[in-house]
C-alpha cells in the first residue's frame, strides 16, 4: 500500500477508543472465509484429480506402482493441499480485542463509561519511541497507551492496551501497512501486530517474556520480528510473526537492553545494546539445526559505557554511541578505533542518542543540543596507525591516552539547536529532503529544517512525571506542575496549551489560590524539591497579545522538599509540610498601603471588599505573605484539611446553618440557603479570629492546631515555635463498636424473616423443619457475632490515610482498615465517639 492509499484510508482521527476497535465483523468474516475454504478446496481437487487421473494412468501403464503407493500419494496430497488452503485463511483473519481483555473486577468501573479524549503528553525521555506510519502520522507510546498522531493537526487516535499495565516497546513494519506494540505487564506480556491505517488487530505473539518487553524490531524484507524482554529474564527472540510462531530465542544479556536490530542486507545478523554493553548475533545454520549465536564486545582499555544506540556499517562494522560523547567503531566483536573532533574533543558533550544515516552521511545528537553530520566513507576506514606520528587525523594521541586508538575527524556540519535542549530521538520526515522531527527530552516535540536551521514546535510538554494537577472553576482549563520545574495552562476544550513557563527546581505539590484571595482563580501556589514556595500567576494582556506566568511571590520555609501545603478556605493562612517533618505557617494580609489607597481613592474599606472590588488584583504589591514560623512533628505529614468555617463559635453556626423547608420563606431563610454560595460563606468567614486545620501523619493518626493570634507569636529570634502556641493535639477515634454493620445485619435479617413469613403462610413445618430453622438460625448468629468481632478488631487498629474537613464540624475520614480494605467514616469534631 502506498503513503497516499495510507493517508487516504487514515479515517477520522476523533474516533473513540470502542470505535477504533470495533470494526470486526465477526459474521461476515466467516462468511468470507467459508467461501475461501470451499472455492480455494474445490480448485484445488479440480486440479489433483487431474495430476491423480495422469499419474495413475501412467502408473497403469507402467504397472510399477501398487496400491499402497498411490495411497500414500494421494494422502500427502491432500496434507499439501489443506495447509495451503489453511495458510490463505489464516491470513484474512483478525482478532476482536473486546474478547481479550480481562474481566473488570467486582465494584470496578466498566471502561465504556468513560473515553480518553486527548492525551497532553509525551514520554520525552523514553528511546526508540518514535515512528513515521505516512508523511503526515507519526506513532508513539505513552503509559499503557499508543497515540497516532496527525503532525499537521494534531488529531489524536488512540490504541489503549489490552492488559492493565504499559508499553515496552513499538515498532512499524518496513511496508508500514503494519506496526507492533509490545506489553510490559505483571505477567504474560504480549506482542501485538496490528494492520493500518484499520487498526484491526491481526497477530499476537505469545511467551516471548516473563513481564514485558524492552526493545523490538523488523528485519528489513518485514517477515521476521526480534524482541528483548525486560527484567528478569532478558530474552531474545526471533519470531515468525505472520504466523505467530517461535523460529530462535536466547539470554540477551543480564543488564536491560535498549535496542536490537538487523543488518538490512542479511537478516542472519544483528545486534542488540545497553546497559554496559553490545553484544552481536548470528543466526548460524548448524549440524544440528539452527542456532542463535551471540558474542560480548569487548571494550578493552576503552571505559566500559552503556551504549543507546548504533548503527550498522556496509562491511560489517558498527558504529556506537558511548555516555561520554565518543564514537565507537566496532569489528569482529573489538573496538577498531574511537572517533573524536580535533584535538582529542568528543563527538558530543554527553550521551549520544541518535545515529542516523543516508546518502554517505552519518548524523548524530545527543543531550548537548547539536546535530552533528559526518561522512560515512571516512567513518567507515577510520583506523589509527602506531607507527606513524602524523599531523592529520590519524595520529597518536597523548600520553594519559597512549593505548587508546583514537581517530580525529571534523563534522561536514554541525547545529545547535539550544542550550536546554535534549535530543533523544531524531526521524526523517518521509518525502522530504531536509526535515527531520525531533523528540526533545526537555519537553517538546518539534520540526526542523536542517538546510535553513529553521525549528517549529509541534508538540510542548512535561520532560518527567506530573507532580500535581488543579482545574479551574471558572473556565475550561487546567494547570498541571512537572517534576522538571515547569508549570503549564491547557484549554481542554480547545485541546491546547495557553502558557507554560520553566523554573528552577523539581515541582514537588500544586494548589490554587482560593477566590478570597484571587477571584478570578488565575493564581497558584508551587512546592518544589529545594524546599522553596513559589506563588505563580497567569497574566493575559489582550493589547500585547501576551500570555504568561509571573512570580508574585517566593520563599523557602524548608531545607528539604516540599510534601504538602494548603491556603485556609478564608485565604488566611498558608502552611507547609516538608520531608524533614517540620510544619511551616504563614499569614497572608493585605498590604497596608495598598488598603489606605484603597480607602482614600476608592472609598472601599474592609479585607472582603477590597478584594473583590474591579481594581483588585493579586500581586506581590497587593499581598503580602507573612512568616509566622514553623514546629517540628516526630512524622511526617502526608494530608491536611482546614475547617471551612468556624464551627467552635455557635453563633455563627447557628445564624448561618439552620435551615426552613416551608413553603413560605423568609428573608431568613433565603439567607440561610445562600450560606452554601460563594459570597456569604465568605462573609461569615471574615468574622472569624482563627482557623483550625487537621493533619494526618504518616503512621495513621490524626492531629489539629489552631491558629494563633498574631500577638500570640514572637518570632524576632527564632521561627522556631513550641507545639502549645498552635494549640497542637492528637485528636483521637473512639470507635467502640462498628453500628452501621450491624444496622446492615439487622435489617438483612428482617428482610430474611418477612420472606419466611410469607412463605410459612402457605406450608406447615414439621417438627424437622422447626429443628433445621434453629439450627439455622444459631449458626447465622455465630456468624453474625463473628462478622461483628472481626469488622471491630479491624477498626480498632485502623489508619488515616486523608480527610476532608466540612462545614458545621463534621469532617470524612479514609481509613484502611487491619485486613488491608478501605472505609469512609463520616465523623463530627466534638463527637469523637460518634462516626458512621
Amino acid at each position: 500500500m502506498s503513503d497516499t492509499e495510507n493517508i487516504e484510508n487514515e479515517g477520522n482521527f476523533n474516533e473513540t477508543t470502542e470505535d477504533n476497535f470495533n470494526i470486526e465483523n465477526n459474521v461476515n468474516e466467516t462468511n468470507i472465509e467459508e467461501e475461501i475454504i470451499e472455492e480455494e478446496s474445490n480448485n484445488i481437487n479440480i486440479n489433483n484429480n487431474e495430476n491423480i487421473d495422469e499419474d495413475i494412468n501412467n502408473e497403469g501403464e507402467n504397472g510399477n506402482e501398487n496400491e499402497d503407493i498411490k495411497k500414500k500419494k494421494n494422502d500427502q496430497i491432500n496434507d499439501d493441499d489443506e495447509n495451503e488452503v489453511n495458510k490463505k485463511v489464516f491470513q484474512n483473519i483478525f482478532y476482536n480485542v473486546n474478547d481479550l481483555k480481562p474481566k473488570p473486577e467486582k465494584k470496578q468501573v466498566a471502561e465504556y463509561f468513560s473515553d480518553i479524549v486527548y492525551i497532553f503528553g509525551f514520554e520525552s525521555e523514553k528511546l526508540n519511541n518514535l515512528f513515521f506510519l505516512n508523511n503526515k502520522s507519526f506513532i508513539s507510546a505513552i503509559g499503557n497507551y499508543v497515540y497516532i498522531v496527525d503532525i499537521n493537526t494534531l488529531k489524536h487516535k488512540y490504541i489503549p492496551g489490552i492488559k492493565n499495565g504499559g508499553i515496552g516497546a513499538i515498532a512499524v513494519h518496513p511496508s508500514m501497512n503494519y506496526f507492533a506494540i509490545a506489553e510490559r505487564v505483571e505477567n504474560e506480556p504480549f506482542i501485538y501486530i496490528y494492520e493500518y491505517p484499520t487498526c484491526q488487530l491481526y497477530r499476537i505473539l505469545r511467551n516471548g517474556s516473563v513481564k514485558g518487553y524492552s526493545a523490538i524490531c523488523f528485519n528489513n524484507e518485514g517477515t521476521k520480528l526480534a524482541s528483548v524482554g525486560a527484567d528478569p529474564d532478558y530474552t531474545l527472540t526471533i519470531w515468525d510473526w505472520q504466523h505467530e510462531n517461535v523460529i530462535l530465542r536466547s539470554k540477551a544479556f543480564s543488564q536491560d537492553v535498549y535496542k536490537v536490530e538487523f543488518l538490512k542486507e542479511n537478516d542472519q545478523i544483528l545486534t542488540t545494546s545497553g546497559m554496559g554493553h553490545i553484544k552481536f548475533w548470528t543466526i548460524a545454520n548448524t549440524f544440528t539445526g539452527l542456532k542463535l549465536q551471540g558474542y560480548l564486545g569487548k571494550f578493552g582499555i576503552v571505559e566500559l559505557s552503556d551504549i543507546s544506540t548504533f548503527l550498522h556499517l556496509s562491511d560489517g562494522k558498527v558504529l556506537s554511541s558511548s555516555e561520554t560523547g565518543y564514537l565507537l567503531l566496532w569489528e569482529g566483536g573489538l573496538i577498531k578505533c574511537v572517533i573524536s573532533r580535533p584535538g582529542g574533543k568528543p563527538c558530543h558533550n554527553g550521551k549520544i542518542f541518535v545515529l542516523y544515516t543516508e546518502e554517505g552521511e552519518i548524523y548524530s545528537a545527543g543531550e548537548d543540543g547539536f546535530v552533528r553530520i559526518w561522512d560515512l566513507e571516512n567513518l567507515d576506514n577510520a583506523d589509527v596507525n602506531f607507527d606513524s606520528n602524523q599531523n592529520g587525523n590519524k595520529k597518536q594521541v597523548n600520553a594519559y591516552q597512549v593505548q587508546i586508538p583514537m581517530f580525529e575527524i571534523d563534522p561536514l556540519d554541525e547545529i545547535n539547536l539550544g542550550k536546554n535542549i535534549r535530543i533523544n530521538n531524531m526521524i526523517k520526515l518521509i518525502g522530504s529532503q531536509n526535515e527531520f522531527l525531533i523528540q526533545d527530552g526537555s519537553g517538546s516535540l518539534f520540526k526542523l529544517d536542517i538546510r535553513t536551521r529553521s525549528m517549529f514546535n509541534v508538540m510542548k510538554f512535561h520532560s518527567r512525571e506530573v507532580a500535581g494537577i488543579v482545574t479551574n472553576p471558572l473556565y475550561h482549563s487546567f494547570v498541571s506542575l512537572g517534576s522538571d520545574g515547569s508549570i503549564k495552562l491547557y484549554d481542554y476544550r480547545k485541546k491546547k496549551i495557553l502558557a507554560s513557563s520553566s523554573y528552577s527546581g523539581n515541582g514537588t505539590v500544586l494548589k490554587m489560590v482560593p477566590r478570597t484571595l484571587d477571584p478570578k482563580c488565575n493564581t497558584y501556589i508551587a512546592g518544589y524539591n529545594d524546599g522553596v514556595i513559589k506563588i505563580i500567576k497567569y497574566i493575559k494582556n489582550e493589547e500585547e497579545n501576551q500570555k504568561k506566568f509571573i512570580i508574585t511571590h517566593i520563599s523557602k520555609p524548608h531545607a528539604y522538599a516540599i510534601s504538602t501545603l494548603e491556603i485556609s478556605p478564608d485565604g488566611r493562612y498558608l502552611v507547609t509540610t516538608a520531608i524533614d517533618r517540620t510544619l511551616f505557617l504563614y499569614k497572608i494580609d493585605l498590604n497596608q498601603e495598598y488598603v489606605t489607597e484603597m480607602e482614600t481613592s476608592s472609598g472601599i474599606k474592609g479585607r472582603y471588599n477590597i478584594i473583590n472590588s474591579d481594581n483588585f488584583a493579586f500581586s506581590s504589591k497587593t499581598i503580602d505573605l507573612v512568616p509566622l514560623g514553623y514546629i517540628e512533628l516526630h512524622l511526617n505529614v502526608i494530608n491536611m484539611s482546614w475547617s471551612p468555617d468556624n464551627h467552635q463559635c455557635p453563633n455563627i453556626v447557628e445564624d448561618f446553618v439552620s435551615f426552613d423547608v416551608s413553603d413560605e420563606k423568609a428573608d431568613k431563610d433565603i439567607r440561610n440557603e445562600k450560606y452554601w454560595e460563594f459570597n456569604d460563606i465568605y462573609k461569615t468567614m471574615s468574622e472569624m479570629s482563627e482557623n483550625r486545620l487537621l493533619i494526618v501523619l504518616e503512621n495513621g493518626t490524626l492531629y489539629e492546631i489552631t491558629t494563633p493570634k498574631p500577638n500570640e507569636i514572637d518570632n524576632q529570634l527564632s521561627f522556631l515555635l513550641k507545639p502549645e502556641q498552635l494549640s497542637f493535639k492528637e485528636w483521637a477515634f473512639n470507635i467502640k463498636k462498628p453500628r452501621d454493620i450491624k444496622f446492615v445485619i439487622n435489617k438483612k435479617e428482617e428482610k430474611e424473616k418477612g420472606d419466611d413469613d410469607e412463605e410459612d403462610e402457605e406450608k406447615v413445618d414439621d417438627i424437622f423443619d422447626v429443628l433445621d430453622n434453629k439450627n439455622e438460625e444459631e449458626e447465622k448468629d455465630k456468624k453474625n457475632s463473628e462478622l461483628i468481632k472481626h469488622y471491630e478488631s479491624c477498626l480498632q487498629g485502623s489508619k488515616v490515610v486523608s480527610i476532608i474537613y466540612l462545614p458545621g464540624g463534621y469532617f470524612l475520614a479514609n481509613f484502611i482498615l487491619m485486613d488491608g480494605t478501605g472505609q469512609i467514616r463520616s465523623c463530627s469534631y466534638k463527637y469523637p465517639d460518634q462516626s458512621r
